[in-house]
């Protein structure tokens, strides 16, 4: 994804810490309006934390996730896997209804990874040289066929419409949907983690995690990533941007979760390998019988 120099955090006003904090009192507080599925939850005090408090005696879906010590993301994909109800939940989404909670957007984000169609990622290799190349009117278009085609939760993409879309000049009230639909999915992860080692903040798809780097602090750019496999078998990035470079994040390395689109990654390979095998063996049983039935019509004793 192409950097860009505006940061969707500022259209909040808020600014984060070198912990990665989140700012309180922002748009979710209101509910009238296994390895991949438990994430472990800050146990500190901190601002994101203050906000999770905030919400949750209002939120009954969020009250659900977190009924134990962690957070329990299967939770939202249960409930998304209510086709119905997955298909209401996007359509006020798409229309920047702010009237959804915090859960209804969590099962709009967290609970996509549990739904058929989930791959793990998006193809947008097409989107990214489209914008490298400067061609923004035709890079938007493609982004906001891709939020209808694959996910119109996905982060990334939105990322990408915005970017496109601001320097395509689409219309002010486009961007401003644009804007709230990536704000508010961004501020979903922002409850379940800092972006410290501790507690890296959980991602559905990859991609999500560099939209949130250059699009929610702002990061000129990142010099760093690596990839770790924790004690817990989770599975999580490290990114790091030069220090004092994100006008609003102070500090220079967050960390990401990465396991679900890892593991639904792993699991699609895995069943391209097992159809390959098949398709393998099932051929070269055909072989081994149409090789028996020549060589008994070719026997001249029979």
């Amino acid at each position: 994804m192409k950097k860009r120099h505006y940061s969707l955090l500022f259209l909040l006003g808020c600014a984060l810490t070198a912990n990665a904090q989140q700012p309180t009192g922002h748009p979710l507080c209101a509910d009238t309006p296994a390895q991949t599925d438990s994430v472990a939850m800050p146990s500190d005090t901190t601002a994101q934390q203050s906000l999770l408090q905030i919400l949750l005696p209002h939120d009954s879906l969020l009250r659900e996730a977190t009924a134990g010590d962690s957070l329990d993301l299967a939770v939202f994909g249960r409930y998304a896997r209510d086709n119905d109800r997955y298909a209401q939940l996007v359509g006020r989404f798409n229309r920047a209804d702010t009237t959804l909670t915090a859960g209804d957007l969590c099962t709009l984000y967290y609970g996509y990874a549990y739904r058929d169609e989930y791959r793990g990622g998006n193809p947008t290799d097409t989107l990214n040289t489209l914008m490298a190349q400067q061609r923004y009117g035709k890079a938007y278009k493609l982004a906001c066929d891709m939020l209808q085609e694959y996910n119109p939760a996905s982060a990334d993409i939105l990322a990408g419409a915005f970017f496109a879309g601001i320097n395509a000049n689409r219309p002010a009230k486009e961007m401003d949907s644009i804007a709230w639909r990536l704000n508010h999915l961004i501020l979903c992860m922002c409850l379940f983690g800092d972006g410290t080692e501790a507690y890296p903040i959980p991602v559905v798809n990859v991609g999500d995690e560099t939209a949130f780097v250059y699009y929610y602090i702002a990061a000129n750019e990142i010099v760093k990533q690596d990839i770790f496999t924790r004690a817990d078998g989770s599975t999580c990035k490290r990114i790091e941007i030069p220090p004092q470079s994100a006008p609003f994040f102070d500090g220079s390395v967050l960390w990401f979760d990465i396991s679900l689109p890892v593991n639904r990654l792993t699991q699609i390979s895995h069943e391209r390998l097992d159809a390959k095998m098949t398709k393998a063996e099932n051929s070269n049983a055909s072989t081994a019988k149409t090789g028996a039935y020549n060589d008994i019509t070719e026997n001249p004793h029979l």
